[in-house]
């Protein structure tokens, strides 16, 4: 091989490379690339809250753009090879801080943005939980018509809420709602769990959190009604049902309870009505709630009582007055040493019978006998049993009740004999009575 070969080969070998370094720079220029939404991760977190027992509030998901240049077959697919990282492990108090970012690429890539200077802005602070009741509550429309909703019911009572310490004094309650529409029996449901302050209001940190995010939550339907009101009457000899009306207010009163009690409730009977002694035309107040069966209620603003009235054909009822007078007292006292007196006026008792025999009727027929142990009862006011007896009534004329009640004043003063009778003035008038 001659020596200028040899020479003219390296010259063009040496070409070849210059040539193919000025291709080479012309079809993969260096070039900037920006990428978006780089996301920054938080280093030092573990470290946080081990040792000082302090946690990241705000600032855990923040994006950063990052600029780079590079040849651009290389910073053109360079994203999953950037990172962007934030050290949190020097912000050792509650509080906010701007802490630095440091971004790295891949071999001779450069980093134009974010600069040195760059910060993120972070919050810290320390967790901590307490324990809340939860409440219950209806959502949407009513039950369905006939149908009433009973109290909505969930195994769980408490939860435990968490967040920053600073914050977490706001939250007084968790409140869960069932939502209900047109429903006709029992429902169940997993119902999302809402964190409330004591104004009522929903809590709006977004640091706050119940740990239980839903609770079962169940609701309950009675059956509503209308069940009418009845009393069974009972017979005298002399007075028979078909001889009696009744009126009963209210007729009927609207309830709810299980369905299938109330769709055996065909009435709700209020007692007994003995004919022999009811006050003909005078309401009688009968209790509507004690006669209700086990797990039937009265609705809201239906009566608990019934005025009932009962009138007899041919029969009347009068009231008559015994004066003072007609009263006779007995101190049954072993040594009697005090004095008895009449404080009540008169006495009210109840006839009844046909009108005409009643219009007979006159107050000297009755006497009223009441037997006092002033030496048990003492001094003072009392009230005591008069037993009531009748001279010369017609005989379809019958006393309704024969007990009255009778007000009198037992004193001191001089001593009586036993089974003395009354002067005008009510005291007992012992020996001198029967001298």
């Amino acid at each position: 091989m001659k020596k200028h070969d040899v020479w003219l080969r390296l010259l063009s070998l040496v070409l070849a490379v210059v040539l193919w370094a000025v291709v080479m720079d012309q079809e993969d220029p260096n070039k900037s690339y920006t990428y978006n939404d780089v996301p920054v991760t938080l280093t030092g977190e573990l470290i946080l809250k081990e040792d000082l027992g302090l946690s990241v509030i705000e600032g855990m998901d923040q994006l950063v753009n990052v600029t780079v240049n590079g040849q651009r077959s290389i910073v053109a697919s360079l994203r999953k090879n950037i990172t962007v990282t934030a050290d949190v492990s020097s912000c050792t108090n509650p509080g906010e801080y701007d802490v630095p970012v440091v971004v790295s690429a891949p071999g001779t890539v450069q980093v134009l943005s974010p600069g040195r200077n760059a910060t993120i802005h972070v919050r810290i602070d320390r967790l901590a939980t307490k324990e809340v009741e939860v409440r219950l509550g209806k959502g949407g429309s009513t039950a369905a018509a006939d149908y009433l909703l009973k109290d909505p019911t969930s195994p769980t009572t408490k939860v435990v809420v968490e967040g920053p310490e600073s914050e977490l004094d706001q939250v007084a309650y968790a409140y869960a709602v069932i939502e209900v529409a047109g429903v006709s029996s029992a429902v169940k449901q997993d119902c999302e769990v809402v964190l409330y302050n004591e104004a009522g209001e929903p809590v709006e940190s977004t640091h706050i959190r119940s740990q239980t995010k839903t609770v079962s939550v169940t609701l309950g339907v009675y059956q509503r009604g209308t069940v009418p009101l009845k009393v069974t009457l009972k017979e005298s000899d002399t007075v028979k049902a078909d001889m009696a009306q009744v009126r009963i207010e209210p007729e009927s009163v609207r309830v709810y309870g299980d369905q299938n009690q109330l769709a055996t409730l065909t009435e709700i009977n209020l007692g007994d009505i003995d004919l022999a002694s009811v006050e003909t035309g005078s309401a009688k107040s009968l209790s509507i709630s004690s006669r209700l069966p086990k797990g039937v209620e009265l609705e809201t603003g239906q009566p608990v009582t019934a005025l009932v009235t009962v009138t007899i054909d041919g029969v009347d009822t009068q009231a008559l007055k015994i004066a003072k007078d007609d009263i006779i007292v007995t101190d049954t006292a072993d040594e009697p040493r005090l004095n008895v007196r009449v404080m009540s006026e008169n006495v009210e008792i109840q006839l009844r019978g046909s009108r005409t025999d009643l219009d007979q009727i006159k107050a000297s027929m009755f006497t009223v006998a009441i037997a006092v142990d002033s030496s048990a009862l003492g001094e003072g006011t009392h009230t005591v049993t008069g037993l009531v007896t009748a001279n010369g009534l017609p005989e379809d004329v019958m006393l309704i009740e024969d007990k009255v009640e009778v007000q009198v004043l037992i004193e001191s003063g001089a001593a009586f004999e036993p089974g003395g009778i009354q002067d005008a003035e009510g005291v007992i008038a012992g020996s001198e009575a029967a001298q």
